[in-house]
């Protein structure tokens, strides 16, 4: 019953990434004496306390305002070495790609005419077919799909059947078999 009787304040800093500091002050009752409070008076979200009967406990920070929240960031993708070679190798042939594709729908757009009167290339006229984007850009994505075989996808699936088969090689290997946990390792 006398807990429900306990009336105070805290005076607490503002929400920050800071786990080892903590600074604030504890008045109980309605007195002006304050006690400070410092980062052996905090209990971050998780900490058990231990060897203690008792205690009583306030609720400072909650939701994204908890230090170990502020503290949270996104796992990093964990990729090996070869896969960010690969990952950066795709990437020069994509930029080149896109670089021919520019190139080509220049060279074209300035030389289309001539091509125009090639009665093999265009039997139907004058072969000014209308697109819908304007020339430059619908002659880029023309050339851009054509020179999409430079792009070698059937290397992300090579990796990948690699990667399985190693995988099945590390949990078949009996040097890595735990005989007291009776577990294989894990891959």
């Amino acid at each position: 019953g006398w807990a429900r009787a306990l009336r105070g304040a805290v005076e607490a800093e503002p929400p920050s990434k800071s786990i080892h500091t903590f600074s604030g002050s504890l008045r109980l009752g309605s007195g002006d004496r304050s006690s400070p409070l410092g980062a052996d008076n905090l209990l971050l979200r998780g900490t058990q306390l231990r060897n203690t009967a008792w205690c009583f406990g306030v609720v400072v920070y909650t939701g994204r305002e908890t230090r170990m929240a502020r503290n949270s960031s996104k796992t990093p993708l964990k990729l090996a070495n070869l896969e960010h070679v690969v990952n950066r190798a795709m990437l020069i042939v994509l930029g080149t790609q896109g670089l021919l594709a520019a190139l080509s729908s220049a060279m074209y757009c300035v030389s289309k005419a001539h091509f125009w009167t090639f009665w093999y290339l265009f039997p139907e006229g004058d072969g000014r077919t209308s697109i819908i984007l304007p020339d430059w850009l619908g002659y880029w994505f023309t050339f851009f799909i054509l020179y999409c075989n430079l792009m070698p996808i059937s290397l992300y699936a090579a990796m990948e059947v690699c990667n399985f088969a190693q995988s099945y090689f590390i949990k078949s290997d009996l040097g890595m078999y735990d005989e007291e946990q009776d577990c294989p390792a894990l891959a």
